[in-house]
């Protein structure tokens, strides 16, 4: 099972218990991926439920990771 919202009590219950394999990855890691997919389909499902031209849709998929384990400020 892969996650980005594991809480360390319920996993080590979970795993006790002889629950399935559970892997915790960093928000942005674990959603950025499907994102160009979704890019892709969402023009011609707004203009669906919207009324309008899928060409006049447009969708950005950011690029900058925003995890806070890989953002950081330098300290001065």
């Amino acid at each position: 099972y892969v996650t980005a919202d594991l809480r360390h009590h319920r996993v080590s219950d979970h795993l006790a218990d002889g629950g399935c394999a559970l892997l915790d990855v960093a928000h942005w890691a674990s959603e950025w991926p499907w994102c160009p997919q979704v890019a892709e389909a969402l023009p011609a499902a707004v203009a669906a439920v919207a009324g309008v031209d899928a060409a006049t849709v447009d969708i950005t998929v950011s690029r900058i990771p925003t995890d806070p384990w890989t953002m950081h400020v330098r300290s001065v």
